[in-house]
Order: C-alpha cells, then sequence, then structure tokens
C-alpha cells in the first residue's frame, strides 16, 4: 500500500501560485471578441481600439468578420461593409473636391453640393458616397437604414500594444482628429428599431485558457431605442501557466464593473464600450509532477 501511495504520488501533479511585479510592458496584448447585436445591422458595426490617451491605436492589427442575422437570430449572410474614419482633412480642408462633377477649382463642402453637381453632370453619385469624406455619414446611415431590422454577431482578434485602453463599437462614422477620437452620430436618430442591445459570447485577453472564468461572457443586455450607452471597465491580471518547465498559456485575468447611460439628446454617443486597465501584478501557475 506504501509502495502504490508513493507511485501515485510521483504521477500527481501539484499546481504552485506565485505572484510578482509584471516588469514587461512591451509585447502585445491579443483581445479575443464574440458579440451579437439583434438590433444593429452589420454595416453599423466596427470595432475601434484606442490607446490610454484617447486616440486610436494605429499599430493594433484587427481581424473580424461579420454575420448577418434574421429577427429570430438566424444567418442569413456575411457583410463586409467597412466605412472609413474620416481624418485630419475633414476639418483642415477649406475646399472639398467635386470629384469630377465641376470644373478643379469649385467647390463642394457638403454632401448635398456633391450630390447635386453630381446629378447636374448626368453621373452616378452612389459610388462616390462612401469615398468623400464630406458624405461619409450620409452613407453610413443609408446602410444602416438598407438593413434595417437586421442584427449582426461580431468576432474577431485585435492584436493592440501592451497598454491601457479601450475596444468599442459606437454609432455613426469615426472621427479622427490630431488629439480626438470620436463618432458622427447625424441622422442616425430616425431609424426605428435601432439600437445597441447585445450578448457578449465571448471575451478573453491573451490564450484562451479553459481554466480561467471570464465574467462577462453570457453578459446581455437588451434596450428599446438607440440612447443608452453600455460601459464595461476591466482590471487585467496576466496569468503565465507553466507546466514542465516551460510556459505554455500566457492569459489574462479579469475583474469588471459596468454603467450603463441613457441619454435625451439625439446628438449623444451611444453605443458598447470595454475600458481595460493592465495591473501590474503577475500570477505565475506552475504545474510539477
Amino acid at each position: 500500500m506504501l509502495v502504490l501511495l508513493e507511485v501515485r504520488g510521483y504521477f500527481s501533479s501539484k499546481e504552485h501560485h506565485t505572484v510578482s511585479v509584471d516588469t514587461s510592458n512591451a509585447g502585445e496584448l491579443m483581445i479575443t471578441f464574440d458579440i451579437t447585436f439583434p438590433n444593429a445591422p452589420c454595416p453599423a458595426l466596427h470595432p475601434d481600439i484606442m490607446d490610454f490617451s484617447g486616440l486610436r491605436n494605429e499599430n493594433a492589427r484587427v481581424s473580424f468578420e461579420k454575420v448577418r442575422l434574421d429577427r429570430q437570430g438566424k444567418t442569413i449572410g456575411t457583410d463586409s461593409t467597412v466605412i472609413p474614419p474620416v481624418g485630419n482633412e475633414f476639418f483642415s480642408t477649406k475646399c472639398f473636391s467635386c470629384y469630377g462633377a465641376k470644373p478643379a477649382d469649385e467647390c463642394c463642402n457638403t454632401c448635398d453640393s456633391l450630390v447635386e453637381a453630381f446629378k447636374d453632370a448626368g453621373m452616378d453619385f452612389d459610388k462616390i458616397l462612401p469615398i468623400a469624406p464630406q458624405c461619409r455619414q450620409r452613407y453610413y446611415v443609408s446602410q444602416v437604414e438598407k438593413f434595417a431590422g437586421e442584427g449582426c454577431r461580431i468576432r474577431g482578434s485585435i492584436a493592440a500594444n501592451k497598454f491601457p485602453g479601450n475596444l468599442h463599437f459606437a454609432a455613426g462614422v469615426a472621427v479622427e482628429k490630431a488629439s480626438y477620437h470620436g463618432h458622427i452620430v447625424e441622422g442616425l436618430e430616425r431609424i426605428p428599431n435601432f439600437n445597441f442591445s447585445h450578448r457578449i459570447n465571448k471575451l478573453y485577453f491573451g490564450d484562451h485558457d479553459p481554466s480561467i472564468r471570464c465574467p462577462l461572457e453570457g453578459e446581455e443586455k437588451s434596450v428599446g431605442d438607440n440612447s443608452f450607452l453600455f460601459s464595461y471597465h476591466l482590471r487585467l491580471v496576466n496569468s503565465i501557466l507553466v507546466k514542465k518547465g516551460k510556459q505554455s498559456l500566457n492569459a489574462y485575468e479579469y475583474s469588471t464593473t459596468q454603467n450603463t447611460s441613457k441619454s435625451e439628446s439625439t446628438e449623444s454617443l451611444t453605443g458598447v464600450f470595454f475600458h481595460y486597465e493592465i495591473s501590474p501584478m503577475l500570477m505565475e501557475r506552475r504545474i510539477e509532477n
């Protein structure tokens, strides 16, 4: 019996935990997400990743797919619509191009004037809407209206710099300025049944570790109109799993608090935001025989 106990003890595994200060700020933070929006069509959705200063994380590598859903949540296709943000030129340009509809020295500074110029010239303006900065929000609204009544499941991953920041899905075309990131919300108030009700199917950081509980997975919010901003605040702790002396998983545990705010103004930002901070602690789980 003693021999059997010794053999069993030799082949059994023990898990040891140690906590230290994480001094490695360099590297990437992988974010994996899978979220269903039952009342937001796919053209309305795009993941934006921001750093702690509030600017877009330009070095982030983003990969995702958008699956169109009907009212019953069944898949009806995929969507590849990408509406790029408007940048500094949107604010600094004093004379926007008419894209060949008028002489080069004439300006089309509003979307209405550009569309009118195309009509007068007998040109098709549909293809210019997503390209022209002055018309990008109109194109965004037209796409949301076109697919109104549909939902969307958006899933993918982002490799971002290992700094505090936020991942968000917000209404309207993104606006990128030198020290500012925002969204244009004009025109969305007239779209019925469009809102950011959502279900978080999957959200984890780093490698997927089945032994780590992700507290937001399965979280569901349901609202009746597009006047809500959902904010989740996450505190990440790096958790390394070491087996047989070698690192096998580099994951993150997280705790979360959340807040839902409702605005009475149609000009307010709406959407779903995940704000994350990275703890200076490093937890190592070592499994040894």
